[in-house]
């Protein structure tokens, strides 16, 4: 089952006022406003919210600095991004009420770089990043309440850290990481505790990238096996159960989840000898919202980006296109 492009709704094209939205994606609140980050026509970068066929400014980068960063937002209005500054540091930084706030800074001892891809924050203004920290290792962080935590850091039985961290309340931080010891997996940072949710050991296929988490506790997560079946994954309760029926998920890899508060769960993937798309997962099977290839705006959709960020409370999505006549375009559906 497809969906017509025309459903998508387009928010912001590159031309007068923006040239470039790559390669961050655009993120969705819990409102339904999408939020994206932007490079400038004449110079400089921000972040701009799309909301009732407006677009406003949020945040305007400083001179001597640059967003790098997708943005995220919450039903609040709080919002967080990292920046990059010409000495060559990087800081994590929300904006409430007007007011730009550091929570993360590189140039405070702690941390060597922020990111990389960007942060998540949840309703209460938490936020969780991935970060370098000044010894050189790879961590996993949440800030919460002025307080900022290390939640796991390679050489401390993990390896490496994949895709974004995501958080939500007392469902805690879900990130995919690799062990030490081969092992790979989804795992939830909670109460200075780091609990496995999914583990495969080394040759048993690959786990997605990107799980998506929601504040029901509920965690989402791809799956491709050593025979290189994909399987689409829910979590809840500690139970693993597939998503989908097997049948119906042909798919050669998979690249993420995204899991909106109401249960609703999307995911991108690559289907047996088809292109990269994005799929809802429905009862009587899946849908296809969006495909590498399809016609839009009289071209077509040469790429695209989404990821956990990208999906509200309601279930509306976000994506950045890429068409084939080198316009971008930051869109929506639902």
């Amino acid at each position: 089952m497809v969906l017509d492009l025309s459903d998508w709704q387009p928010l912001a094209w590159t031309g007068e006022l923006f040239a470039d939205f790559q390669p961050y994606v655009p993120a969705v609140d819990d409102a339904g406003s999408v939020v994206f980050q932007a490079a400038l026509r004449g110079g400089g970068s921000g972040v701009f919210l799309a909301r009732d066929g407006r677009i406003e400014a949020l945040l305007g980068a400083e001179p001597g600095e640059s967003v790098i960063s997708h943005p995220d937002r919450n039903a609040r209005g709080d919002m967080c991004v990292y920046l990059a500054r010409d000495d060559g540091s990087s800081a994590l930084v929300t904006v409430k009420a007007g007011q730009r706030i550091t929570l993360a800074d590189s140039r405070d001892g702690v941390f060597a770089a922020i990111g990389p891809l960007g942060p998540v924050m949840d309703v209460a203004g938490s936020v969780a990043f991935r970060a370098t920290l000044a010894d050189g290792s790879a961590a996993v962080c949440a800030w919460s309440r002025g307080v900022l935590r290390v939640l796991a850091h390679t050489g401390d039985g993990f390896s490496g850290f994949h895709g974004l961290p995501v958080i939500a309340g007392a469902a805690g931080v879900v990130f995919r990481a690799d062990r030490s010891d081969g092992v790979q997996g989804v795992y939830r940072g909670l109460e200075g505790a780091v609990i496995p949710v999914v583990e495969r050991v080394a040759g048993d296929g690959l786990l997605a990238m990107f799980p998506s988490l929601n504040a029901q506790t509920e965690v989402a997560c791809g799956w491709v096996d050593a025979a290189g079946e994909g399987h689409l994954l829910r979590v809840a309760d500690g139970r693993e159960a597939l998503a989908v029926d097997a049948g119906f998920l042909r798919f050669e890899s998979l690249r993420g989840c995204l899991l909106g508060e109401d249960g609703e769960l999307c995911f991108t993937g690559t289907p047996r000898g088809g292109r990269l798309g994005v799929y809802r997962v429905m009862r009587e099977g899946l849908m296809c919202l969006l495909e590498e290839g399809v016609a839009m705006a009289g071209a077509r959709v040469q790429g695209f980006a989404l990821n956990p960020v990208s999906i509200g409370a309601s279930g509306r999505i976000a994506a950045r296109m890429l068409l084939d006549d080198g316009r971008q375009v930051i869109a929506s559906l639902g």
